[in-house]
């Protein structure tokens, strides 16, 4: 596991950390989209996907990392509250 990458994710969690979410989404954004293209979506379709799976592990944050260490990439995927990230799920593992 990347530990700067559960550093970052607990920074994410704490309310208030701008700057880390900022980076979060700039580290893990080019990931969701490159998902998205394997899952067959088109440009336009991509872009509102990964914005709707970020606003939506934003809110999911707090609680996934809760008593947890884990990386940006194993939230994005495990995120509970994300229906989303379900769509991208069969082109993760290619």
């Amino acid at each position: 596991m990347d530990n700067t990458s559960a550093t970052l994710l607990e920074r994410v969690r704490r309310s208030g950390e701008h700057e880390a979410w900022e980076r979060f989404v700039r580290i893990y954004s080019p990931l969701l989209l490159f998902w998205a293209r394997r899952a067959g979506f088109d440009e336009v379709d991509r872009a509102d996907l990964v914005q709707e799976i970020l606003l939506d592990l934003k809110k999911t944050i707090p609680e996934l990392a809760e008593g947890r260490k884990r990386s940006g990439s194993g939230a994005l995927a495990r995120s509970p509250n994300n229906q989303n990230t379900g769509r991208l799920a069969p082109c993760r593992y290619k």
